[in-house]
This record gives C-alpha cells, sequence and structure tokens, in this order.
C-alpha cells in the first residue's frame, strides 16, 4: 500500500500536469495564425494534442481560403512516411484519415499524400498493423478523390492496392482487401454508371468504369445490376453488360445466381453476362435454364450454349430436348445434327418414344438428328421409324429412305 505522502505527491504531480497543460492551451490561443503555422512546422512529430492544434489550424487557414497554407501543414505532418519504419507509430498514422477528410477536395494534398502511402504500402517494412493503416488512409484517400470525381487517382489507389492484394491474397484480405472494398463509396458508384453511359465513345473512360466498378465489389456491381434490370433501351443496356463483363471475375457468382431470377428478361440478361464473361462453367449453368417457360430465354440459352463450343454442349442440348420449344429445340436438333455424337443416342432415344405418335415436327427434327449420327444403334432405330405403321407416312418415308 502506497504511504499517505506518497499519494499526496502524486496528486500534486497530476495537479502541476494540469495546470502546466491549461497555460500551454492559453499560451497557444494567444498566438495569431501566421505564430501557429510557424509553431506547427517547426513539429517533427506530433502527439494528440499538437496535431489536435494542426487540425484547427488547419480548418482556420481554409475558412480564410488560405489553401496552400493548409496543404503544406498537411504535407508537413505526413512526412512521417519518409522516415524510417523504425520511427512510425501507430498512433501516429491512425490519424491519417482525419486529417485526410479535414483537406477534402484540395487535388495538389490529394496527389503528394497518394504518392507518399504507395511508396509506404509497398514497403515491407512497414508490416502488421502499421501497414494496416497505410492501407486504412489510402481508401480514407481514394474516398476523398472520388467525392470530389477525381476518378484517375481512385483508379491508381485502385490499383496499387490491387497488385499488394495479388501478391499474398491470404496475407492481404483484411488489410489491402478491406481498404479495396472501400475505395470508392457506394453512392457514387451510381455517378460512374450515369458517366459511363453519357460518355459511351470514350473507351478510355469505360475502361476506368469497369474497373472501378470490380474495386466497388459486390455492392458496386448489384447497382450495376438494378441500372441493367431497370433500363429499357437497348444500346444503353449493351453498355451496362459491357461494364458489368469486364469487372473481373469476383462478379461471375453474381451474374449466375440471377439465372434464378422471376423476371425472365433479368435472366435473359444473366445469359448473355455469362457468354460475354467467358464463364468456363457456361454451358452446365446455362442447362437448367433450358427449363425456362420463356421462349426468348429458352432460345437465347440454346444459342449461347451452342456458341460456347464447349465440349458437353451436345450432352447438355440433348438432355433438356424434352422442355424445349420452337425455335429452341429446332436450333438443339441441327446442332446435334452437325455434332454427330453417339452418346446422345439415348437422350434421342428416349424423345422419339415420347413423340413417336404425337407431334409430326418434332418426331422429324429428332429423326434428322437420328440420321446424321452414323452407327449401327442409330441405324436400328431409324429401321424401326420406317417399319412402324402407327407413324405418320410422311416420316416413316424419310426413315426409309435413310434405311436404304
Amino acid at each position: 500500500m502506497p504511504s499517505a505522502q506518497d499519494v499526496r505527491i502524486e496528486k500534486n504531480k497530476v495537479k502541476t500536469s494540469g495546470q502546466d497543460c491549461s497555460r500551454d492551451e492559453l499560451s497557444w490561443a494567444g498566438l495569431s495564425d501566421l505564430q501557429k503555422c510557424r509553431q506547427l512546422a517547426k513539429i517533427e512529430r506530433f502527439d494528440q494534442f499538437s496535431f489536435r492544434h494542426l487540425l484547427d489550424c488547419i480548418r482556420a487557414l481554409l475558412r480564410q481560403n488560405q489553401s496552400a497554407d493548409a496543404i503544406q501543414l498537411a504535407n508537413h505532418y505526413f512526412k512521417i512516411l519518409d522516415s524510417p519504419p523504425s520511427d512510425l507509430s501507430i498512433e501516429e498514422l491512425s490519424r491519417a484519415p482525419e486529417l485526410i477528410s479535414t483537406m477534402a477536395g484540395l487535388a495538389p494534398f490529394i496527389s503528394k499524400t497518394g504518392e507518399r502511402l504507395c511508396q509506404a504500402l509497398a514497403d515491407p517494412a512497414l508490416n502488421g498493423f502499421l501497414h494496416y493503416h497505410i492501407a486504412t488512409a489510402l481508401a480514407a484517400l481514394s474516398g476523398n478523390a472520388a467525392l470530389h470525381e477525381d476518378f484517375e487517382m481512385v483508379e491508381t489507389l485502385g490499383m496499387v492496392l490491387e497488385l499488394r492484394l495479388s501478391s499474398d491474397p491470404a496475407a492481404h484480405k483484411d488489410c489491402c482487401g478491406g481498404a479495396l472494398s472501400r475505395l470508392l463509396p457506394v453512392n457514387l458508384v451510381e455517378r460512374v454508371i450515369e458517366r459511363a453511359l453519357a460518355e459511351r465513345n470514350d473507351m478510355a473512360w469505360q475502361r476506368r468504369a469497369a474497373l472501378l466498378l470490380r474495386f466497388s465489389g459486390a455492392p458496386g456491381l448489384e447497382k450495376s445490376f438494378q441500372y441493367l434490370e431497370t433500363e429499357r433501351n437497348a444500346s444503353r443496356r449493351i453498355i451496362l453488360m459491357r461494364l458489368i463483363s469486364r469487372s473481373g471475375a469476383g462478379s461471375l457468382e453474381l451474374v449466375r445466381k440471377r439465372l434464378q431470377h422471376t423476371e425472365w428478361y433479368v435472366v435473359r440478361n444473366a445469359c448473355l453476362l455469362l457468354h460475354e464473361m467467358c464463364d468456363p462453367e457456361l454451358c452446365e449453368q446455362l442447362g437448367p435454364v433450358l427449363h425456362h417457360l420463356n421462349d426468348t430465354v429458352q432460345e437465347t440459352a440454346v444459342k449461347l450454349i451452342i456458341q460456347s463450343r464447349g465440349a458437353s454442349r451436345g450432352q447438355i442440348l440433348a438432355a433438356n430436348l424434352r422442355y424445349l420449344r420452337g425455335a429452341a429445340l429446332e436450333k438443339a436438333f441441327q446442332e446435334l445434327a452437325l455434332l454427330k455424337d453417339p452418346t446422345v443416342l439415348p437422350a434421342l432415344e428416349d424423345f422419339i418414344y415420347r413423340h413417336q405418335y404425337g407431334d409430326g415436327i418434332k418426331l422429324r427434327l429428332a429423326l434428322r438428328a437420328l440420321i446424321a449420327i452414323p452407327c449401327p444403334r442409330s441405324a436400328q432405330l431409324v429401321s424401326n421409324i420406317a417399319s412402324d405403321q402407327v407413324i405418320d407416312e410422311s416420316i416413316r418415308k424419310i426413315a426409309l429412305a435413310a434405311s436404304g
């Protein structure tokens, strides 16, 4: 237990310290803005009190439209990034977002600070929580730039973060990956999309817009889908689909989920997007879509499966023949006739069995695909059709001609 005298000594220390702080604050308040700037410029490392004075002084300068002096002071604080890594503290870096927010919209500050932060992010000596706070500061700087539509800076910062993340995804998931997802505020995604629609002939901007959407992650892509799903102009839909398709592999799963949407046009758009994105599982993903009740969706899915040239396209088309209608069914049979794949014979046989005494048009389509396949089982099935007296005569004649 401390003695009564020790307690008195500690109380006196606290009292003296408080008095010193009060005198310092009074002394600071009595200085002119110019004197405050000069004193702050002499400080190399800021504690919490001097940092608060820095923010107050910068805000006063900005109110007086003295942005050059404010930028000079803010850049002075960020000279900490020029220090050896061993001299940096987490506390100093954790203050960066607040200072960045205070300097909103000042391009010279954003440019210089972005350069410093990007260099610091790439420094392997700045690791752990130091690295985490640098990534956080980059996200704050990007958000600041985006608010003033400096999307070129957002793109630059995003590519630096993405490069660091790709170097070791597991290690940088929370720091660089987290910062990347906060790079573009969701409320600004609409502005990016609107500019892309307005500047449809500017290929550089189209490329940048796609990158920005990729950086914005799932929330940004969801906003893009909402635009696409409500857009009635075909040319504008093409631009939106191109943006989404260029937004990276991360959007692939979101597009696939839309294949199960209740609105037919959303499903059709999803089919087209997966084809545009070169989905490696396109045929497998579109297989269930062949059951869709809308003819346009069926036709689109069949067309894209055929265009994919996927090795499994014949088997997938054959397995879903019973669900297809009209033009979709006709295109599917045309493709099967071109493929001449004996592995689809069981599906063809099943289809013929279902329609042999019914729909003559469907049976004729199936027969032509069957005739095109050169194998004994196919020949036997054609012969059976030719000799079945119940089947329509015109169909039997086709089979008989093929058998002979």
